[in-house]
């Protein structure tokens, strides 16, 4: 298939015929070697391309360019790295006090699962929104739970319905 690709696009418009059409042809041998290509995607790459074009108009700066781009990459990199030293408070910004007997009985199992020592008349504070060692979280979120499957690494979704303090 690959092969009849490249012969259709050179067919067809033979300057549209890139370096990345060519890579088509290693990619089977490739994941036999490797498996899973995924860990080889350019895309993250480019991104950070598109970082540094836009420092280069916000600086206008074009004097040691290299120097600036670095200097100014090493910075936001090291503030980025220690943000949770800065931003360490956990926050809840809004929710409701109500008792364990109070939740319906899937979340007070899921509770009672995790806690064995919680009491129906503990009080817990249900959050709609809430920001945890730097990371906001807020209902109906979606995130990676855990990767499955060993080598393969398939992640599991989990979606937050609520948010609970005990």
């Amino acid at each position: 298939m690959i092969t009849e690709l490249h012969d259709l696009v050179i067919e067809l418009n033979p300057r549209a015929f890139k370096p990345k059409l060519q890579f088509l042809v290693h990619y089977p041998h490739l994941t036999l070697q490797y498996g899973p290509l995924r860990h080889y995607f350019t895309m993250r790459f480019g991104s950070m391309h598109q970082y540094f074009k836009s420092l280069v108009g916000k600086t206008r700066n074009f004097i040691n360019l290299t120097l600036t781009l670095s200097t100014r990459f090493q910075k936001s990199l090291a503030y980025d790295l220690n943000q949770d030293q800065y931003y360490f408070m956990d926050q809840v910004s809004s929710g409701v006090t109500k008792t364990l007997s109070s939740l319906s009985e899937p979340r007070k199992d899921l509770l009672k699962t995790l806690h064995p020592d919680l009491e129906d008349d503990e009080e817990v504070f249900q959050a709609s929104n809430l920001k945890q060692n730097g990371v906001r979280y807020k209902q109906n979120d979606v995130l990676v739970w855990r990767l499955v499957d060993g080598e393969l690494e398939i992640p599991e979704f989990v979606q937050i319905k609520n948010a609970v303090q005990i």
